[in-house]
């Protein structure tokens, strides 16, 4: 009798026990370098340089960088930090800002120090998009004061504001010392400067200002834009930095069609001599990622990427519902993972069950996963005799 006891508490047990989940396993490897050797950059020499493009972000830097004065591509970011303070639309003209007396003063001390200036009036009305053009197009470095000043009520402040964006977006060997890079201790690198460009040509306002060959202004009158190169190789913008004698720098954008849509090509050029220098370095740089960059299915449809398991022996695949395309370069790790949540049984054939996230530079995507066949209970045999 205390045999058939004890036996009928261990059935009563075991059929008592919780039925364990169903767990995914990963079916393909966690990292998958894409067809094809990492391309041979055709970098400047004795420059540093580095590359992007949108979608994918920073592809590559130049051996040996080291960070540089930016010269005037800090006027990026001064526009960069206004117009995420005071937005405009694509069309909006926005506020208007009041030249005073000591805009005037300004301009004219730069201007009798050989500085880069548009000529202001006291009294003069500009628009905020007219400013954003006076500081982006003709190089005005007297128009960084004057919008830092409108928008956070002096220069220092501003500048403080510049040097958050710059932490916010990971610029990490960024520096500003003013709004429009005249002090040599305004330095960056090509990678940060890289990044600056993919975050200045998201903003569609400033992306269609630094595209602009010319302007007119309420008392400048027709001004030009210093980027010789625009038009040029598909260049469309983004900013030219120099100081005669000491250097020249370009932090470049172009468009590129692959496989039906457009990206935007990236990078910046410092280190050398002469704008004329990092305007063909530049093109270079352009021409190669016109020929390197790909849209590439990356995941097709039906893939099966894990797998579901029960202990008691049931299986079920797990299938892409569906294909991811990315903007891609030749060489580069393209990251897998499964996030698939634990399943209780019974588990349907066809059933929604996660997704396969991808990670290729800057992109993330996730592919929906289902079941190709289904997992029963496990037999009351099973969880009779089970011992784990």
């Amino acid at each position: 009798m205390l045999l058939v006891a004890v036996l009928a508490g261990l059935v009563f047990f075991q059929l008592r026990r919780p039925i364990p989940p169903v767990t995914a396993r990963q079916a393909i490897a966690a990292r998958t370098a894409l067809p094809g050797p990492r391309p041979n950059i055709p970098w400047p020499q004795p420059g540093i340089a580095a590359l992007g493009v949108t979608g994918f972000g920073l592809i590559e830097t130049s051996p040996g960088e080291r960070a540089l004065p930016m010269w005037s591509i800090a006027k990026v970011m001064t526009a960069l930090v206004v117009l995420e303070d005071k937005p405009l639309q694509k069309d909006q003209q926005g506020p208007s800002i009041t030249v005073t007396d000591a805009d005037v003063q300004t301009y004219r001390a730069e201007l009798a120090d050989k500085q880069s200036v548009v000529e202001v009036r006291s009294g003069e009305q500009l628009t905020e998009y007219q400013a954003l053009q006076a500081l982006l197009i003709p190089s005005g470095n007297n128009i960084g004061d004057l919008l830092a000043v409108w928008d956070a009520g002096g220069v220092s402040a501003f500048v403080g504001r510049m040097n958050a964006k710059a932490k916010a977006l990971k610029l990490a060997q960024t520096s500003y010392a003013d709004t429009s890079g005249a002090s040599e201790q305004s330095v960056s690198t090509p990678t940060d400067l890289t990044r600056l460009a993919l975050a200045a040509v998201a903003n569609p306002v400033l992306a269609e200002i630094v595209a602009q060959p010319e302007a007119t202004l309420p008392v400048a009158g027709r001004v030009f834009n210093v980027d010789a190169s625009l038009g040029q190789g598909g260049v469309e913008g983004i900013k030219t930095g120099s100081n005669p004698g000491q250097g020249a720098a370009f932090m470049f954008s172009a468009p590129l069609k692959i496989g039906g849509q457009t990206v935007t090509v990236v990078g910046a050029v410092m280190g050398l001599d002469t704008l004329d220098e990092v305007f063909r370095a530049s093109r270079r740089l352009i021409a190669f990622a016109g020929q390197a960059v790909q849209l590439t299915e990356v995941v097709k449809d039906g893939i099966e990427a894990g797998v579901y398991e029960s202990p008691w022996g049931g299986r079920a695949a797990l299938l892409t519902t569906g294909s991811a395309q990315l903007v891609t370069w030749p060489g580069t790790d393209l990251l897998r993972r499964l996030e698939v949540p634990a399943a209780a049984a019974p588990v349907k054939s066809g059933a929604p069950a996660g997704d396969l996230y991808l990670k290729l530079g800057a992109q993330e995507v996730r592919v929906p996963l289902a079941t190709d066949s289904g997992i029963s209970p496990p037999t009351t045999a099973w969880r009779l005799t089970r011992l784990g």
